[in-house]
């Protein structure tokens, strides 16, 4: 159902894009240099084709068509003269000859009457709900010199600079904007930025909830001291123990070793009395002790051969017992170790407007339960092959959490463009992504896994987003 829900949403945020883009041909693109503007602006070109400037390329883009078939018209017109031109997607505004941030935000603007002394344009920064918490936060901060923290009933406002000029502002409007995301131009009271009050008043609050607050922390300040002090006392006690077993261990060494000297001298005497007996023995019966010394040497020569004999056929087995054993541990431990996958998903180039399909294909290699490396290769398209990529990855995997483990890793690879307005590059990423195990529903060892991945083109500073779904094979 995650799944479905990811897909729906982002077939939602494609469908609503698709209301402010239009199709495109795009007939050239050079990089952005004062050489290549002259030559691009030099040349005659159809009508409705444009030269504009999109990241660090000009490009040449003719008509902007909400069908595709319109947009397939004129590519065929333009194609004999142009033989690189192909379709794409782009913003509808970027076919618009007015500063398109000043003519929106003008629209927004309400208008400032002539005669009006009381109103003015400013730019409000931050705008939030007015509580005890963003109080001391806004107090807190540092803002430009222009701006003021003013109060509207239940909202905390920073807003910079009073102007009666709409071109002013919206000249303050952009510098901030770098600066402050959420930036937005309103109408001020002009009052309001003569009182300059630049920080909001910090309410005061009741000795009473300190104090408790004070009596609540020394409570907990004399129970840590307590716990560390048993702490102590727990350690010390232990020290004790060890040294009393140590003791009592040194004790039972001592009688050990007094009793193993007692036992030796003892041995020791039996021995030399036995030699004596054993010497009257052999001046006795010196022939029988010869000829029984042989027959001893013999079966002692028999005895040994067998023995040996028994301890080769137990080294064998032993040598045959080990080494199916190794057999069978490194058959187990490549059962899993590689893996080959496949993935199809949505790729997103917000520098170049285009959105399309990213197919892949990957090889890989399970170091252990939790790190593994992949190389991949990626290509993403739309209409036509856009850029193709080499990337190898390092991951770590998590352990299961409710049937499925998520990953992060590290990318890295090379960047090719097929239309060639785009330079080979480097390419640097990250992404995260879970797994799902299927051996138990099909039978034998794949895996299902999602992905989000972040590249960046080094050289270019291209930027793309990818959402993948697919499939692993472990053999």
């Amino acid at each position: 159902m995650k799944l479905l829900l990811l897909l729906m949403l982002s077939t939602l945020l494609l469908a609503e894009k698709s209301k402010e883009t239009c199709y495109t041909v795009q007939i050239t693109s050079e990089k952005n240099t004062k050489a290549n503007e002259e030559y691009l602006k030099s040349k005659d070109y159809a009508d409705g084709c444009k030269i504009m400037t999109i990241g660090s390329n000009q490009t040449v883009r003719c008509g902007c068509y909400d069908d595709i078939k319109d947009a397939k018209k004129k590519l065929i017109s333009l194609y004999d003269e142009y033989t690189e031109a192909y379709i794409m997607s782009t913003y509808k505004y970027r076919f618009d000859d007015t500063d398109t941030i000043k003519k929106q935000e003008r629209k927004k603007m309400r208008k400032v009457s002539k005669g009006s002394r009381d109103q003015c344009y400013s730019v409000e920064i931050e705008n939030r709900e007015k509580t005890e918490e963003n109080i001391h936060l806004l107090a807190k901060k540092t803002f430009p010199e222009s701006c003021i923290t003013m109060s509207l009933d239940e909202r905390l406002s920073v807003r910079c600079g009073c102007y009666k000029d709409r071109d002013t502002v919206i000249n303050d409007y952009l510098a901030l904007k770098k600066r402050y995301e959420s930036s937005i131009i309103k109408i001020s009271d002009v009052h309001q930025f003569k009182k300059r009050t630049t920080k909001p008043k910090i309410e005061t609050v009741d000795n009473k909830v300190y104090l408790e607050k004070i009596a609540s922390l020394e409570e907990l300040i004399e129970d840590l001291k307590n716990t560390i002090k048993q702490q102590e006392l727990y350690i010390e006690n232990m020290d004790e123990v060890e040294q009393t077993e140590e003791s009592e261990a040194l004790i039972m060494f001592d009688t050990d070793r007094k009793t193993e000297s007692k036992v030796e001298e003892k041995k020791k005497i039996d021995l030399k009395e036995k030699e004596m007996i054993l010497e009257d023995d052999l001046q006795e019966d010196e022939e029988i002790v010869i000829d029984e010394g042989e027959n001893i040497e013999e079966d002692s020569i028999i005895i040994e051969d067998e023995e040996l004999q028994i301890e080769d056929v137990d080294l064998t087995l032993g040598l045959n017992e080990t080494s199916t054993e190794k057999k069978n541990l490194k058959k187990n431990s490549l059962d899993t170790k590689y893996f080959i996958g496949t993935s199809l998903g949505l790729a997103l180039n917000q520098e170049f407007d285009e959105t399309g399909l990213a197919t892949s294909f990957s090889v890989g290699y399970k170091y252990n339960k939790n790190f593994f490396i992949v190389g991949e290769y990626q290509a993403t398209t739309i209409y036509t092959p856009a850029f193709h990529y080499l990337l190898t990855s390092a991951n770590y995997k998590l352990d299961e959490i409710y049937g499925v483990a998520p990953y992060a890793g590290f990318v890295l690879g090379l960047s090719h463009n097929v239309s060639k307005f785009v330079d080979d590059s480097l390419v640097i990423g990250l992404q995260i992504g879970i797994e799902k195990s299927l051996k138990k529903y099909i039978g034998f060892n794949m895996d299902f896994y999602s992905s989000y991945r972040y590249l960046m083109l080094n050289e270019n500073s291209i930027e793309e987003h990818d959402i993948n779904f697919g499939l692993r094979y472990h053999f």
